[in-house]
């Protein structure tokens, strides 16, 4: 709704950095404004509309989703981690991951483990009959994969959900593309030159010409006949 320009005035365009879009997610939201005084320009249609969609609006609208992906990947694995022993059979409560780090940028090993694989609780004690060596508890870990809540789903429906956005926006760009084909052509025969219609109006004038100088030759002859049998010539 604004100019470029007026008059001797010419407007200029830059990209600005707000704050946070989703404070969990720590990505900086961005919008394009008048400049001077930083009016939002209010973009709402085209490719610089779509690069901030996907700015403001889509990938951390993922990084959440995938923050949630992490977050109940250590809750599930720590949950069934801390009920093993160490190898020596001696430790349980063990966190496998940092129960602090619960997001796709943080997510690490707890101290308890980290740098100390036979601290990691993947058996049981020897009292029970099956011991340490047994990796029971490692099984456990392995079958997480399968629960219905768990990681292993929750990236599954972050996948399907992108995809079927993805899917959605190429279709979307499919129609407009014949949209916007469609709409050139009907300019094209509205406002454009046709080759073939030129080409043919030539064509037509040049036999009309071709007609009408056998006319005036006709004519030429017509008179020379003429004024030699009436014998005027020269007056």
């Amino acid at each position: 709704g604004s100019a470029f320009v007026r008059g001797d005035t010419a407007q200029q365009l830059a990209v600005q950095s707000g704050g946070p879009t989703t404070p969990d997610v720590g990505l900086a939201s961005m919008s394009v404004v008048w400049q001077p005084g930083g009016t939002d320009a209010a973009i709402s249609s085209g490719e610089v509309a779509g690069v901030l969609k996907g700015v403001n609006d889509i990938i951390p609208r993922y990084v959440s989703r995938l923050d949630d992906v992490a977050a109940a990947l250590v809750s599930t694995v720590n949950a069934v981690h801390s009920t093993g022993y160490n190898l020596a059979g001696t430790e349980t409560g063990l966190d496998f991951f940092d129960p602090g780090a619960v997001r796709a940028s943080t997510i690490r090993l707890s101290a308890d483990v980290a740098g100390q694989p036979e601290q990691v609780a993947a058996g049981m004690p020897s009292g029970t009959g099956t011991g340490t060596l047994d990796g029971s508890v490692a099984q456990a870990i392995a079958k997480l994969s399968e629960a219905p809540a768990g990681a292993d789903a929750t990236y599954r429906a972050m996948i399907g959900s992108l995809g079927v956005e993805a899917q959605s926006a190429n279709r979307r760009l499919d129609m407009q593309e014949v949209v916007t084909t469609q709409v050139g052509a009907e300019r094209l025969a509205v406002s454009g030159v046709s080759i073939d219609e030129e080409l043919a109006g030539m064509v037509s004038a040049q036999h009309a010409y071709a007609a009408s100088a056998r006319v005036l030759t006709a004519v030429d002859e017509m008179m020379d006949i003429l004024l030699s049998r009436t014998g005027m010539v020269g007056r």
